[in-house]
């Protein structure tokens, strides 16, 4: 068990007051051993209390935003014979005061008629505003798709409220954009997108950070180890990302060799000029396919724009279980990058699922997670330009 609140010196068991009651909470099973990152925890806490204080209690508190989820359904995604469906979710965020409440909307279909060789496909794992669209990805194909309002030129006859259109890139040669490895070991190969957020004008997309292996732990391929910077006018750059996702292992103790850390989020802070992460997955054994489903993690990570080790900082949020873990997150508006909103995700026998919650930098709870649909929704943003514009038909 470890401390949950910053600045707190009790590190065995934990106590949030402010969520409304003592709450104990854990930061990962016991057989990973993470009281080997404890004491970089503690020395964490300081800097954490640092950042939250950022908090502008001079902007007006009671807001609503309008809050879009789009869903991977793994296998389950195809419905057809060359048809393949997601779900596009909504939800309304209300802040009143540091408390949050969500409610949700039944979600919409959206489908595509394209798959990879093994026959999946729309398997959508990020969602994010960006160049004036709303842009969404799939981690099987790498295709990047556009969600726009009314139905799209194949739902004829169809109520579809929202359909998908692929990006392509802009000018006379126009073509559509697809995301491949970008480590030169197999270049027509999908990336598995995971994550997207902006930095410096670009769109940055994200992997899962982790090489991939074969039965014996030998490295295949590191190409998940590289990000992909996207341009307002859609062109496409890759960039080495190793050395940033190794410094994060070996901080948390799980390099490569030993252990694995798994990322389906990450977001860039303006506000803090630092980078965060919610790893999904987190082990410090080499990786085994059936103990992966329970190797979920509640961990908080930040690093400074050049991924200094000394700047590292590590943060438990919320309380491990291991078979659900973050999806994505990101800040809310008018919060000075000091609340987050959580989203996390669980699959076993009973199907899937996914729960949605409020933090701020230190951890505290100020909304308690809870279902918003037996869906795995694997992507979330903010979308209140999105629901302005006009519908397209």
């Amino acid at each position: 068990f470890f401390d949950m609140g910053c600045g707190n010196s009790n590190a065995n068991v934990a106590t949030d007051q402010s969520a409304g009651g003592a709450r104990q909470q854990s930061l990962s099973p016991a057989e990973n051993g993470h009281h080997v990152i404890q004491d970089r925890i503690a020395a964490s806490a300081v800097e954490w209390v640092a950042m939250n204080a950022k908090l502008d209690t001079g902007v007006a508190v009671d807001r609503e935003y309008a809050i879009g989820f789009i869903a991977d359904q793994d296998q389950d995604s195809k419905v057809a014979e060359d048809r393949w469906q997601s779900f596009f979710g909504q939800g309304l965020l209300r802040r009143k005061g540091s408390k949050y409440t969500i409610t949700m909307q039944d979600p919409h279909k959206v489908w595509s008629g394209r798959g990879d060789k093994s026959g999946r496909g729309m398997e959508l794992s990020l969602l994010h505003c960006f160049g004036g669209k709303l842009l969404t990805a799939c981690d099987r194909t790498g295709d990047v798709y556009e969600i726009c309002k009314g139905r799209g030129p194949e739902d004829e006859g169809s109520d579809n409220a929202y359909h998908l259109k692929t990006l392509t890139t802009m000018g006379e040669d126009a073509q559509p954009v697809t995301l491949l490895l970008g480590d030169g070991s197999n270049p027509k190969k999908p990336l598995k997108c995971e994550w997207s957020t902006v930095k410096d004008e670009q769109l940055v997309v994200g992997s899962t950070g982790k090489e991939r292996t074969d039965d014996d732990g030998n490295v295949v391929h590191q190409g998940e180890m590289w990000v992909k910077t996207i341009t307002t006018s859609w062109g496409v750059t890759n960039v080495d990302w190793i050395k940033n996702y190794n410094v994060l292992r070996e901080v948390a103790k799980c390099p490569h060799g030993t252990g694995y850390m798994i990322h389906e989020s990450a977001c860039w802070s303006d506000v803090h000029e630092r980078w965060f992460f919610f790893p999904r997955k987190l082990s410090r054994l080499p990786y085994d396919e059936v103990a992966d489903h329970h190797k979920c993690i509640n961990l908080m990570i930040s690093c400074d724009a050049e991924f200094t080790p000394g700047s590292v900082l590590l943060q438990p949020y919320l309380t491990c279980l291991p078979s659900r873990g973050a999806s994505d997150f990101f800040f809310i508006p008018n919060t000075n990058d000091t609340h987050i909103f959580v989203l996390r995700t669980e699959e076993g026998e009973a199907g899937m699922m996914s729960y949605a919650s409020v933090i701020d930098l230190c951890g505290t709870i100020l909304m308690e997670e809870q279902s918003v649909g037996a869906f795995k929704y694997e992507g979330a943003e903010v979308i209140d330009d999105f629901l302005a514009d006009p519908v397209e038909f």
